[in-house]
């Protein structure tokens, strides 16, 4: 585990009651619709970072089959609770599923690695996705990298994120679209969204 990733799940470890408070009850619905285009009732989904469980019980409750894992214990222990499922405590670079996952829902999670150790992240997010599965995953809009409050950020915005995705390789963009931040009193923040398919055809180099 880097260093600033030891920080941002510290941060996460030692500010769970709060950071709970704060996102268990945002409304996600304009986010859901989104995506709910793409997926449908017995599907498999993967909720990386799943935080409080938050979107996992909405994907239940939609008859999708969910897997959850996040870095943080505290978080695992809330999801596991919210939803009854059995959370995996799991971080980002340490992702093994392979030809899993018909949609992976990465929602504020990804924008804490640093955008050097991103790419091999999301290669990792294709292998676990089946030919044409479909991934969704957000940041807060702009381009810098920066260390706030004991958590890591990278931010995009859509030539950046056009980028990352072009350079990374294996998916087609379907969506770009921007949304203010949900949570009580920041809908003030931009956040850029992004919804890709994994192309047929791609073959995963190892």
């Amino acid at each position: 585990m880097k260093e600033y990733e030891k920080k941002t799940i510290d941060f996460y470890e030692q500010n769970a009651e709060s950071y709970i408070s704060d996102t268990i009850g945002a409304d996600m619905g304009e986010l859901y619709s989104h995506f709910e285009k793409y997926t449908g009732p017995g599907m498999s989904i993967l909720d990386l970072g799943c935080g409080t469980g938050r979107d996992a019980r909405h994907f239940i409750d939609c008859g999708l089959n969910v897997t959850a894992v996040d870095g943080s214990q505290k978080m695992c222990d809330c999801a596991a609770e919210l939803t009854g499922l059995h959370v995996r405590k799991l971080l980002f670079e340490d992702i093994d599923y392979e030809s899993c996952f018909d949609a992976v829902w990465a929602c504020a999670s990804l924008l804490h690695l640093t955008k050097r150790d991103l790419p091999e992240v999301i290669r990792k997010v294709n292998r676990a996705l089946v030919p044409g599965g479909i991934f969704f995953t957000c940041f807060k809009y702009g381009n810098e990298e920066v260390e706030r409050g004991g958590r890591y950020f990278s931010y995009y915005d859509e030539g950046g994120a056009a980028e990352l995705f072009g350079d990374v390789g294996g998916f087609e963009v379907l969506e770009m679209f921007m949304t203010g931040d949900v949570r009580k009193g920041r809908g003030g923040e931009a956040w850029i969204n992004v919804i890709v398919r994994k192309k047929n055809d791609y073959l995963q180099p190892y």
